[in-house]
Order: structure tokens, then C-alpha cells, then sequence
């Protein structure tokens, strides 16, 4: 359910990545298109977890993948 939720925004960030369907005059700049860019890969993180953690293939994973962690690689509760 988590990745059906996130996937609207993902096709949108992909859609104006590409320039397409862009609402402002602004959004069509290069830099918007690379924020929109750069956010659709946190989407695609979440997706792919989200997956993962609802499958038994996500249970063959290491740790280290799925793991949150500090710079000290203490997990973060």
C-alpha cells in the first residue's frame, strides 16, 4: 500500500522531469527539472523498500541495504 501512495508523486516528478505537462512558466526551467529530478530518486528508494519489507525476497537482504544509520552506524531509533 505504501508504494501505491507514493507512486502519483513519483510519475509526476518523472513527467515534469521530462518537461511535460509543467504547470508554470518557472517549473520548465533547467533547475526546477533537476530538483524534480533528484526527489524522484528518494521516491524510488521508498518504493523499492516499501516492497521489500512486504515481500519474502526483502528478507534475504542484507541488513546494511535496509538499515538507517548515523555517521557512527549506531541505528537511529
Amino acid at each position: 500500500m505504501a508504494a501505491v501512495a507514493v507512486m502519483p508523486y513519483l510519475l509526476i516528478n518523472i513527467v515534469w522531469t521530462f518537461g511535460l505537462f509543467i504547470p508554470t512558466e518557472q517549473m520548465g526551467d533547467a533547475s526546477w527539472r533537476a530538483i524534480n529530478g533528484a526527489t524522484a530518486v528518494p521516491s524510488m528508494v521508498g518504493i523499492l523498500l516499501a516492497r521489500a519489507f512486504s515481500r519474502l525476497w526483502g528478507e534475504r537482504l542484507p541488513m546494511k541495504v535496509i538499515r538507517l544509520s548515523d555517521n557512527n552506524n549506531r541505528s537511529v531509533t
